[in-house]
């Protein structure tokens, strides 16, 4: 039973996951500062920078903490991460099938979906 100090997640990991490796994803969160932050995050191979020789992996999404979820911000063009119990609202998609020229609402510049 949940009580008042509890916190309904807004999406569960494993869905969060599933779409981030599909595309582009808006994720709005509260930082350990206490304020907040809007990130495009995906975790799709194609947006994915080539990791370089003698360059650290990012960390995994597997093990450690099931709240904590690494992604890679398109718009700073590198890693972060956040914890799923911060999110403020349930994420939206930015762009799905980043690979198949598809995005969320057919209004992307970059692709052919407007057509």
């Amino acid at each position: 039973m949940e009580t008042s100090t509890e916190k309904t997640a807004v999406i569960e990991r494993s869905e969060l996951l599933n779409v981030l490796h599909m595309g582009i994803l808006e994720v709005e969160f509260i930082k350990k500062d206490g304020t907040t932050r809007v990130m495009q995050a995906t975790l799709a191979p194609e947006l994915l920078p080539p990791i370089k020789d003698g360059e650290a992996m990012p960390r995994s999404n597997e093990g450690g903490n099931p709240d904590l979820v690494n992604v890679f911000d398109v718009e700073a063009q590198g890693w972060r991460c956040f914890k799923i119990s911060s999110l403020t609202k349930r994420p939206v998609n930015i762009r799905i099938g980043v690979g198949a020229s598809e995005c969320a609402d057919g209004m992307c510049s970059d692709c052919n979906c407007q057509e």
